[in-house]
Formats: C-alpha cells, sequence, structure tokens
C-alpha cells in the first residue's frame, strides 16, 4: 500500500541521513561515481538510446584500472633497483620520462 510505501522511504530516508553525519565514513570516489552514474543515467534518459553507459564506464575504469597497476608495479620495481635511495629512484624516472 501506498503507507507502507511511505514508511520504507522515511525509514530509508533516516538510515541515509545517519549515515552521511559522518562524512569521514564515505570514500571520496563513491561520491565521484554517484555522480558519474547520474550523469550517465540523465544522458540516457535525454537520447533515450539503450546503451548500457554504466557498463561501458565500469568497463573502461577497469581498464585504466588495470594499465595503473601494471604502471605502479614497474615503478615499485625500480624503486627496489635504486635500492630504495630516493634521489637515484628520482632521477632514473626522469631519465626514463617517467614523470609527465
Amino acid at each position: 500500500t501506498s503507507e507502507e510505501i511511505a514508511d520504507m522511504q522515511q525509514k530509508m530516508k533516516g538510515r541515509m541521513t545517519k549515515l552521511l553525519k559522518d562524512e569521514k565514513l564515505i570514500p571520496k570516489e563513491l561520491a565521484f561515481i554517484g555522480r558519474s552514474m547520474n550523469y550517465l543515467r540523465g544522458i540516457n534518459k535525454l537520447f533515450d538510446i539503450p546503451v548500457n553507459r554504466l557498463k561501458m564506464m565500469a568497463e573502461g575504469a577497469l581498464r585504466v584500472s588495470e594499465s595503473e597497476r601494471v604502471t605502479c608495479m614497474e615503478d615499485l620495481e625500480l624503486w627496489e633497483q635504486c635500492g630504495r635511495n630516493h634521489e637515484a629512484y628520482l632521477q632514473q624516472r626522469k631519465a626514463l620520462r617517467l614523470d609527465t
């Protein structure tokens, strides 16, 4: 019934208000993802095109994540090769043009 739905909405609103009171509990990335999802929903609604843009965004994020992980591993190997010497590490990064 509509009363039950209203009651459920009130309970959910209360839970969300409680959660949102402490911003430290919410990762900043989550806000970015939520905003991005809302943009994509708006685009889908505006153009009325049945494209799963959320899936496309997730796949793109995964590709970037994988490439950054590889870069991070290469960076870690370079750090180890430089004997964990910060100055030598920075010089090597500059020589290899890893700093952009």
